[in-house]
């Protein structure tokens, strides 16, 4: 394989920019990254591809840069491992590939959401609304059933939407993912479906039913909705709750 040279780098810190640039562009970032992050992420893209760009236009007016040209190019391939090629992977497989938002596998391995805190809780017991079924969050609906034991949802229809995951007694859930920074600190809030037949794993769905009276309201059981409808809908623009 041949040495990592300085245009080498250059050429890894442009394509490493290019990639932030495009992925808050396009709103692929969405599925890494919380969305207050799009303008640092775009920033850091834009500081890489100056600092390429900069670096090129160094070497092409330094006046030791031809003759000293292969000096140069041996002493940083002394000092540059080969294995620096490997950089260029994360950054091509974001750019042609970018990997989807986290779902079902991780969803069934990761930490349960910590619980609210004072605040939260506070604005997520706020009165319903009249509409029926009332559209809520699956973390608020969790919170309500959990931490008020379900003061607030008796007789009153909700629509839920998440994605389907599984557990191994066979039970399925309308699942949301949470993020305080980035994916790598994702926390899952998940709530039983009853009374109907589970759609396809990562399919994302909305449930429209009841709450089941008494669920989540000890250690032992999850907070559950008795569904009356279950449908298929498109994933949100941003998957994380």
């Amino acid at each position: 394989m041949a040495p990592v040279t300085r245009a080498t780098q250059g050429v890894l810190l442009t394509l490493v920019g290019a990639v932030l640039i495009r992925i808050t562009v396009d709103d692929t970032y969405l599925r890494y990254v919380n969305t207050w992050m799009r303008w640092p992420v775009l920033l850091c893209g834009v500081v890489l591809v100056l600092l390429s760009v900069s670096d090129l236009v160094t070497s092409s007016r330094d006046p030791r840069s031809e003759s000293d040209g292969d000096e140069d190019r041996e002493d940083v391939a002394h000092r540059v491992p080969r294995a620096a090629w490997l950089l260029f992977l994360p950054p091509l497989v974001i750019f042609f590939v970018s990997p989807p938002a986290l779902g079902a596998f991780l969803a069934e391995r990761a930490t349960e959401a910590p619980p609210p805190s004072s605040g939260q809780l506070d604005s997520m017991l706020a009165p319903l609304p009249d509409e029926d079924p009332v559209e809520m969050g699956v973390t608020e609906f969790f919170v309500r059933a959990v931490y008020d034991q379900g003061v607030s949802l008796p007789e009153r229809r909700v629509s839920l939407v998440g994605f389907v995951s599984l557990d191994e007694d066979g039970h399925w859930y309308v699942t949301r993912l949470g993020i305080n920074c980035c994916a790598a600190d994702a926390t899952v809030t998940r709530v039983v479906v009853r009374g109907a037949d589970a759609p396809p794993r990562d399919q994302w769905v909305r449930v429209t039913g009841t709450w089941v009276d008494g669920s989540g309201t000890e250690e032992d059981t999850a907070p559950a909705v008795d569904a009356e409808d279950v449908t298929t809908v498109e994933a949100p623009r941003y998957e994380y709750e």
